[in-house]
């Protein structure tokens, strides 16, 4: 499934997303739990250009010392269809094959019909989780989500308020039928910055 290459004592995860897409539910937690980084390193990655480079918002999942790590993964789409990726935490890092048409994907989104003027808009990491979890997507909203940068106070999503518009209809939509009080509330949270950053009343 995956491999981990020692060289010169540094150890690199080598991975092939297509062995990640049908974790059984019955599966170790640690398991499930590094297919969903990979599956969100591929989807950030996915969202920016061939050759460049970005501060994702998916958090590290390692915990060194017995402790999690806050980091956030750095993540390069290289033009021979390798993502990388680093943590710029702890410095744990990897490779991910085997990501072209999958589910995680993003390469084949445009959200460039989304109009309006560029927001940028800072929240929790957890109202970020949140969001990451609402299932079915626009593109631009897809691509507003994926692309989010990590910062040290939290999480930057960046784009046009058509796409924010977008996303708010979705939220909306999940938070109304969500039965869990905690996720809901996070909803609600995310919705109501959306709000506030367009001046909307």
């Amino acid at each position: 499934m995956l491999r981990r290459l020692n060289t010169n004592l540094v150890v690199m995860l080598v991975s092939d997303l297509r062995h990640y897409f049908d974790v059984p539910d019955d599966s170790p937690a640690s398991l499930r739990k590094l297919a969903d980084q990979q599956f969100a390193i591929v989807r950030a990655a996915t969202a920016c250009p061939v050759g460049s480079a970005a501060t994702t918002a998916v958090g590290c999942t390692r915990r060194p010392e017995r402790r999690p790590c806050a980091g956030f993964v750095m993540v390069f789409r290289h033009t021979n269809g390798e993502i990388s990726w680093n943590c710029d935490g702890c410095g744990d890092d990897g490779v991910i094959h085997g990501w072209e048409g999958s589910p995680a994907d993003l390469s084949g989104l445009d959200g460039s019909y989304a109009t309006g003027d560029v927001v940028a808009l800072s929240i929790s990491r957890d109202v970020y989780d949140a969001l990451r979890d609402v299932l079915v997507l626009e593109d631009a909203a897809e691509l507003l989500i994926a692309s989010a940068e990590g910062m040290a106070d939290g999480v930057l999503l960046t784009g046009r308020t058509g796409a924010f518009e977008e996303l708010i209809d979705y939220v909306v939509s999940e938070a109304n039928a969500e039965t869990n009080r905690r996720r809901q509330g996070q909803l609600d949270e995310a919705c109501a910055a959306f709000e506030a950053a367009m001046d909307w009343p």
